[in-house]
């Protein structure tokens, strides 16, 4: 019989990893970053500083009733909104890159909402990343894009 050797596995830290990964990604690409994704980034690395500046016990890192003072280092946004300057195509292409790391990406074409901003297109994407073994890893974005005005059907492109 082989042995077996189990391990807990923080779901949260792997999302939050994996959000920075794609941040990284979007932004070598030359993606614009913006919203609360950028203010939990600073929330969470303020406390994770301070628990590993503090804390006596660093293994307890992941128990949120440990040193409670500083539990916002347990901080994951929610979303990651990312201002892409180029078109539809230029959008495909870093959605291509990300797929080249392994990542599955997935687009809901939407609407134009921004009305007083009748240049911008909007897209909500998942991005999905299967780990051997694990429960598999979704990330929103809120992707917006200037738009090439001579194509209507990106003006008025399909409903969600």
């Amino acid at each position: 019989m082989y042995p077996q050797s189990h391990k807990t596995v923080n779901l949260g830290k792997i999302k939050y990893l994996t959000m920075m990964k794609i941040s990284e990604l979007l932004i070598k690409q030359g993606a614009i970053i913006f919203g609360g994704f950028v203010r939990d980034q600073y929330i969470h690395t303020h406390y994770a500083d301070a628990f590993y500046r503090d804390a006596r016990d660093k293994k307890q890192y992941d128990d949120e009733d440990y040193h409670p003072e500083t539990r916002h280092r347990l901080l994951i946004p929610k979303d990651i909104d990312v201002f892409i300057k180029g078109t539809e195509e230029d959008v495909q292409k870093i959605y291509s890159s990300l797929e080249s790391q392994g990542f599955d990406v997935i687009v809901k074409r939407l609407k134009r909402i921004y009305n007083r901003f009748e240049h911008i297109g909007h897209q909500k994407v998942t991005i999905h990343k299967q780990i051997l073994g694990l429960p598999g890893v979704k990330i929103d974005l809120d992707v917006l894009f200037t738009l090439d005005l001579h194509s209507k059907d990106l003006i008025y492109g399909a409903t969600v």
